[in-house]
């Protein structure tokens, strides 16, 4: 699962393009209108290592999903413009890289019907350790 790293920008009238820092070595600019100043900030995230020692004896792939505390899950863009809603749990273990600040359900489902749920506060700013029991 791909994340992108914004910065807060503003931009006046006119057309200008606009190419994600990451996808910059693969993407073509996104032409696009400015028909007033706009604004944009996205709040601080970062990264979650999720671990689950029981899949990590296993060669089973589960799937974490994070949820917010309004439920919505937490959706990255990919790669290929998709939104993802999910992450594979390979070798016991799932990187998250771009979580907002705040409290996240995080729910791992192993393809034999084994849950792990568990709630953590993320600050944004700095790498979480979640281990799910």
């Amino acid at each position: 699962m791909a994340a992108f790293a914004f910065q807060r920008f503003r931009q006046g009238p006119g057309s200008c393009s606009w190419v994600p820092p990451e996808a910059a070595w693969s993407s073509s600019p996104s032409p696009f209108q400015v028909r007033r100043s706009v604004g944009v900030t996205f709040p601080n995230a970062a990264p979650v290592l999720i671990q689950v020692p029981a899949l990590a004896e296993t060669n089973l792939i589960g799937i974490a999903r994070l949820t917010n505390s309004s439920g919505a899950l937490l959706a990255t863009l990919a790669p290929t413009g998709q939104l993802d809603t999910q992450e594979p749990v390979v070798g016991g273990r799932a990187i998250v890289t771009s979580v907002p600040a705040g409290i996240w359900k995080i729910q791992v489902e192993a393809p034999d019907g084994r849950r792990w749920n568990t709630v953590a506060a993320i600050d944004g700013n700095q790498q979480a350790l979640v281990q799910m029991q």
